[in-house]
């Protein structure tokens, strides 16, 4: 049962090529948008929380617990650990003028007007490392934006562009 030791590598390397095509794609189709990311900082503790939680699955099925329902919960758990952490990582946010694209790597991108944005909270919970932009259109979910957890060449024009439209 050791060998499952072995997939931890080889499920990073397929990570990591998923994540590489994905982003590449969307940054191809929205070429002549500004972009903003998940910082390094961001990006930095999502990867160790996979690293973690691929060993944790690998020593699930090393040493199971004594229920199947338990073995299937932790794996479970930690699968769903790696799937977040992708999920955060490969979050990116296209703008320009006009409109607003957020993208993940799991669910079609959500594609905003901004001539439909009725309001923009910023949020900010302890200092501006934790700002959270709130935006609200005329119609559909609302947009959460951690803009203290991004950056990017557009970061700038992001935050001075939806203080244009801040309330609160």
């Amino acid at each position: 049962m050791q060998f499952f030791y072995i997939l931890i590598p080889l499920a990073l390397v397929l990570i990591i090529y998923l994540e590489r095509k994905y982003i590449k794609e969307q940054d191809e189709r929205y070429s002549g948008f500004h972009l903003v990311t998940m910082s390094i900082f961001a990006s930095g503790i999502t990867w160790f929380a996979s690293v973690v939680a691929l060993v944790l699955l690998a020593q699930t099925f090393v040493d199971p617990p004594n229920s199947i329902l338990g073995h299937l919960a932790f794996a479970a758990f930690f699968v769903l650990c790696v799937i977040i952490a992708v999920q955060n990582r490969t979050y990116r946010l296209y703008f320009d003028e006009r409109q607003i694209v957020c993208t993940r790597i799991m669910g079609e991108p959500v594609t905003s007007s901004l001539a439909a944005l009725k309001r923009v909270e910023l949020k900010s919970y302890s200092d501006s490392s934790s700002e959270t932009y709130i935006l609200t259109f005329t119609e559909g979910k609302p947009l959460k934006i951690p803009i203290g957890m991004m950056e990017g060449e557009g970061i700038d024009k992001l935050k001075s562009m939806l203080g244009r439209y801040t309330y609160s």
